[in-house]
C-alpha cells in the first residue's frame, strides 16, 4: 500500500504529467475571461458563451489523455468541436450535387453556415488556449500574462457595475499553481536529483501550496463589502476639471446598476423615449406551431409625445370580468369589420427563456385563449386581463408566467380594391380624437412632407402605402443609427430629416404620425415578427432568400421567434375593414394575406434627392466563405506551426549534421569542437562566462563548481573536447552525438 501511494505521488513530478497538468490550468485560467464575458451586457450571447466554454473544456480533458502525439491531439481537439458544435446547433449535412468548383462552393457554404458565427468564437477560443500553452510556459510570459490579466479584471470590476472578484480569484489561485509547475519543470532540468528526493517525499511541498492557494481564494470571494478609502484617480481628475461622474457604488460599496453601451434587442418595456441603438440578441423567445406566418402582437400605443409613447386610457388595463379556459373575448364594438373576410387559425405558444413579459403575445385578432392539452403547468386565467379596444391579453402577476398556451385568432384577408373604395368622412367623430391627436411640437414640416407625397393619390389606402413605400425606400435600416445627426427636439422630425436611418421604431412610429397628418387614424403596435420556420432555418443563415421566405404567410410550421425579432409596426383604421396593418420597416414585409383572386396595385412613391449612400457591402455569402476560409488556413498554419515545434527540430538537426559533414569531410573531431564553441557563445548570454585567460578545462571546471547540477555534463563534455583536440584518435559519429545531446541538455539547463 505505502509503495502504491509512493508510486502515484511521484506521478506528480513526471514531466509529461506536468506538462499535461500545466494544460488544464491554462483552460481554467482562460475560462475566468469567458465568465467574465457572460457578466458584459450586450457581448457574447448565452449560446456562444455556452459553446465557448464547452470549447475550452474539450481542449482542458483532452490533455488527460497521456503519450500522444501532439499533432494527434489537436486532430482529436477539433474533432470533439466540431461534433458537440454540430449536435448542439442540429447541423444537417449537405451532400456535394456535383464534382464541379461551383458545386463545391455551394456545399462548402451550405455546412459552414449552419455552424456560423458561433464555430468562429470556438476556434478563436481553441487557437488563444493553444498560444497560451506555448507562452506560459516560459517563466517571464507566464508572469507578464498573469500580472495583466489580474489588472484588466480589477480595472474593469473598479470602473464597472460588474463584481469579477470570483473571476480575480480564479486567475490569482491558476496562477499560483501554474507558477508551481513550471518552478518543478525548471528544477527537475536544474537539479534532478532534488527533484527525485522531493517526490519521495512531497507533503511537505504539496500542503502549503493547497493551504495557500485554498486562502487565497476564500479570503477574495467571502471579502465583505467596503467601501472606497481612496479616490480613484478617473474621478479626481474629472472633478478636478468640474465635471460630474456618476458613482460605481455607493458609500457602503453596494454597485450601482449603470447602462453601459447599447441595448440588447427585445420586448421593450418602456416606450416614452425611444431612440438610441441596440445589439442583436439571438436568444429563443418561444416557438409558435401554427398554420400560418404571422407577427406576434404585444401591446399597442395611441399618445405619442414627441419623444415617445404613452399608453392611453383606453389601453390602461383594469381588472374586469374573468376570463376562462376557451372563452369567447369580447370585441370593440366600434371597431367596423362589416365587408372583411377572415380565417380563423389556431396557434400554440410556447415560451422558452424564463423571462416575464406584462402581456401574452398572439396573432392579430385574439378570439379566444386555453391550455394546451398535456401541458404541465396549469394556466391561472385568473391573472390574465383582457382589453378589447387595443386587442391586448395582459399578465397581472410578477411571476409564473405561462409557459404553454393556445390561441384562436381570426386572420383578415384583405382586398387592397374594397379597401380604396373606403368612406372616410366617418372620421371627423370625437371617437377618433386619441388615434388622429399629434403634439402641439411636432415640426410643421413633418405635415407637409406627409401631405405633399400624398397630394396626387384620391384614395386613402393608396395613400397610406405611398407613405409606407416613401419611409421603406428612402431611409436606411440599422441598428445603430447616428443620433447625433439628430438636432431636433421631435423624435419624428429628427428621423425624417436629418438621422434618416435608424430600426423599426423610428419607421413605425414616422408612419403613425404621417398618417395621422393625413387625417386617417392610426396607432403604434409593437411585439414580435414572425421568426424563422424549421425549414427555414438553414436558409435564413445562408442567404437572403430567408427573407423572402418570410413573406409567404402559408404553411404549416414551427416558428421561432428570438429576442431579435422585437419589433414594432403601425396600424390604421378603415371602415369596414378595422384595424389594418403596416409594415414601413426597410426590409421587412408584413405576413399579410391578400384575396388571391384580385391583383395588388398600388401607386408608386414620388422620387425625391437622396443623400449619398455608401457603397454596398458584401453579401453575407461572401463575407462568410471568406471568414470561414480564412479559419480554416489559420487552424492548419497552427497545427503545422506546433508539429514543427514537436518534430520539425530533428529535421534541422539532421540538415545541420548533413551539411556539416560535407563541409568537413566526416571530421567529427573538428563538428565536436565547433559545437562547443557555439556553446560558449550561447553560454554567455545566460551568464555563463569564459574569460580570456582561462583554458577550456578552467572554464568548464569553474562552471561545475558554481552549477553542480551541471557538473557531470561539463565533465563529459570535457573529456570528449580534450579526446577531440589533443588526442590522436578520430572520434565516431556516436561520439559526436554524445556530444550534441550533452550540448543540448546543458542549453537547457541554463535557461
Amino acid at each position: 500500500m505505502v509503495k502504491e501511494r509512493e508510486g502515484l505521488l511521484r506521478l506528480i513530478f513526471v514531466q509529461d504529467f506536468l506538462n499535461r497538468a500545466m494544460a488544464i490550468l491554462i483552460g481554467l485560467f482562460l475560462l475566468q475571461f469567458v465568465q467574465w464575458m457572460v457578466k458584459e451586457p450586450d457581448v457574447w450571447q448565452d449560446t456562444t458563451a455556452l459553446l465557448v466554454k464547452i470549447t475550452l473544456i474539450i481542449v482542458g480533458l483532452s490533455y488527460l489523455i497521456p503519450r500522444i502525439p501532439y499533432g494527434l491531439r489537436i486532430v482529436i481537439q477539433m474533432i470533439a468541436i466540431l461534433i458537440v458544435h454540430g449536435v448542439y446547433l442540429k447541423y444537417k449535412f449537405v451532400p456535394l450535387e456535383k464534382a464541379t468548383f461551383q458545386a463545391f462552393m455551394t456545399f462548402w457554404e451550405q455546412n459552414t453556415y449552419q455552424l456560423t458565427p458561433y464555430i468562429f468564437f470556438s476556434i478563436g477560443a481553441w487557437f488563444i488556449y493553444v498560444i497560451a500553452i506555448v507562452l506560459m510556459v516560459n517563466k517571464r510570459w507566464l508572469f507578464t500574462l498573469i500580472v495583466l490579466a489580474i489588472l484588466i479584471l480589477c480595472t474593469r470590476d473598479s470602473f464597472s457595475n460588474l463584481t469579477l472578484w470570483q473571476e480575480v480569484a480564479g486567475v490569482m489561485v491558476t496562477g499560483s499553481l501554474l507558477f508551481v509547475i513550471n518552478h518543478i519543470q525548471n528544477l527537475k532540468k536544474q537539479a534532478p536529483e532534488t527533484v527525485t528526493k522531493l517526490s519521495k517525499k512531497p507533503m511537505p511541498f504539496l500542503i502549503p501550496v493547497a493551504c495557500l492557494s485554498v486562502i487565497c481564494w476564500l479570503i477574495i470571494v467571502y471579502s465583505p463589502t467596503m467601501a472606497p478609502v481612496l479616490k480613484d484617480p478617473y474621478t479626481a481628475w474629472k472633478q478636478y476639471n468640474g465635471e460630474s461622474v456618476q458613482k460605481f457604488i455607493d458609500e457602503t460599496g453596494v454597485s450601482k446598476l449603470l447602462n453601459f453601451g447599447s441595448a440588447s434587442s427585445g420586448y421593450s418595456r418602456d416606450d416614452s423615449k425611444l431612440g438610441g441603438g441596440f445589439q442583436f440578441d439571438y436568444g429563443t423567445v418561444m416557438t409558435v406551431k401554427s398554420p400560418q406566418r404571422a407577427y406576434m402582437r404585444g401591446e399597442t400605443r395611441s399618445t405619442y409625445t414627441g419623444a415617445g409613447w404613452e399608453k392611453s386610457s383606453e389601453e390602461s388595463f383594469e381588472k374586469g370580468a374573468d376570463i376562462t379556459n376557451g372563452q369567447p373575448l369580447s370585441q370593440d364594438e366600434k371597431v367596423d369589420q362589416s365587408l372583411l373576410k377572415t380565417r380563423e387559425i389556431t396557434g400554440k405558444v410556447t415560451v422558452d427563456n424564463s423571462k416575464h413579459y406584462p402581456v401574452l403575445f398572439g396573432p392579430a385578432s385574439i378570439l379566444s385563449i386555453s391550455e394546451q392539452q398535456g401541458q404541465d403547468k396549469k394556466i391561472d386565467f385568473s391573472q390574465i386581463g383582457w382589453t378589447k379596444q387595443d386587442e391586448v391579453l395582459h399578465y397581472i402577476a410578477k411571476d409564473n408566467y405561462p409557459n404553454q398556451y393556445q390561441l384562436i385568432s381570426s386572420i383578415p384577408i384583405y382586398d387592397p380594391e374594397e379597401l380604396r373604395k373606403v368612406d372616410v368622412s366617418t372620421f371627423t367623430s370625437p371617437k377618433w380624437n386619441t388615434y388622429l391627436s399629434l403634439p402641439q411640437t411636432l415640426p410643421a414640416r413633418v405635415k407637409e412632407l406627409a401631405v405633399s407625397l400624398t397630394s396626387n393619390v384620391n384614395n386613402p389606402y393608396d395613400k397610406v402605402k405611398v407613405l409606407e413605400r416613401y419611409l421603406a425606400e428612402k431611409h436606411k435600416y440599422t441598428s445603430t443609427p447616428d443620433v447625433k445627426k439628430g438636432k431636433s427636439k421631435d423624435f419624428v422630425d429628427a428621423f425624417l430629416f436629418e438621422i434618416q436611418e435608424g430600426y423599426c421604431d423610428y419607421f413605425s412610429t414616422s408612419m403613425v404620425v404621417m398618417a395621422r397628418s393625413i387625417g386617417m387614424p392610426a396607432r403604434w403596435v409593437k411585439g414580435f415578427s414572425s421568426g424563422v420556420s424549421e425549414s427555414e432555418q438553414i436558409q435564413e443563415q445562408r442567404r437572403s432568400s430567408a427573407m423572402e421566405a418570410r413573406n409567404n404567410p402559408d404553411g404549416e410550421d414551427t416558428y421561432t421567434i428570438r429576442n431579435a425579432d422585437a419589433h414594432s409596426w403601425a396600424e390604421i383604421y378603415f371602415p369596414g375593414h378595422g384595424w389594418v396593418p403596416f409594415e414601413a420597416t426597410a426590409g421587412f414585409a408584413l405576413p399579410t394575406v391578400f384575396d388571391p383572386s384580385k391583383p395588388i396595385v398600388t401607386q408608386e412613391a414620388p422620387e425625391v434627392e437622396q443623400p449619398e449612400t455608401t457603397a454596398s457591402l458584401p453579401t453575407p455569402t461572401k463575407w462568410v466563405f471568406w471568414v470561414t476560409t480564412c479559419a480554416v488556413i489559420a487552424a492548419f498554419a497552427v497545427i503545422m506551426f506546433y508539429l514543427y515545434k514537436r518534430y520539425g527540430s530533428n529535421m534541422v538537426n539532421q540538415f545541420i549534421e548533413s551539411s556539416r559533414q560535407k563541409r568537413f569531410a566526416n571530421n567529427y573531431n573538428k563538428i565536436i569542437q565547433l559545437e562547443l564553441n557555439r556553446l560558449l557563445k550561447y553560454s554567455r548570454r545566460k551568464g555563463y562566462v569564459r574569460h580570456e585567460h582561462e583554458t577550456m578545462r578552467e572554464t568548464l571546471l569553474r562552471w561545475s563548481v558554481q552549477s553542480k547540477w551541471l557538473s557531470h555534463d561539463l565533465e563529459k563534455l570535457l573529456g570528449l573536447f580534450e579526446k577531440s583536440k589533443y588526442s590522436c584518435q578520430t572520434l565516431t559519429r556516436d561520439d559526436w552525438v554524445t556530444a550534441h545531446k550533452t550540448i543540448l541538455k546543458l542549453r537547457t539547463a541554463m535557461k
